[in-house]
């Protein structure tokens, strides 16, 4: 019998925004909420908030509710624009066509790329 081969999988770590500070700055301004209202909203407190502000990373759950807050005030786009709905997209369903969904760079309105 020979050896049982292994299989090694490299996965490519996500990379954090360095710029999260700023874009948690602009959805709280968007959403129109206080550091402290943004805080008892996520259930976490203010020092955690200001944390994320400096440099911090939210933890998968925080960083979840976070999404999931701005998702329902229509301002994901202000926190991740790559999961934010594309306008060509949105605009399209709003006068009722049926269009796939589109997210990420493969967008054509992000790639510069025009339906025919």
């Amino acid at each position: 019998m020979g050896r049982r081969q292994q299989h090694r999988y490299r996965t490519e770590r996500a990379q954090f925004p360095p710029d999260f500070g700023l874009r948690l700055s602009e959805f709280r301004n968007a959403a129109g909420l206080s550091w402290r209202e943004l805080a008892r909203v996520l259930r976490v407190n203010v020092r955690t908030v200001h944390r994320w502000r400096q440099g911090a990373r939210p933890d998968a759950g925080h960083l979840l509710s976070l999404l999931e807050l701005a998702s329902s005030r229509s301002l994901l786009h202000t926190l991740a624009p790559d999961l934010a709905p594309c306008p060509s997209v949105s605009a399209s369903l709003q006068h009722g066509r049926a269009a796939r969904p589109v997210v990420g760079s493969s967008c054509a309105c992000r790639t510069g790329q025009t339906d025919v």
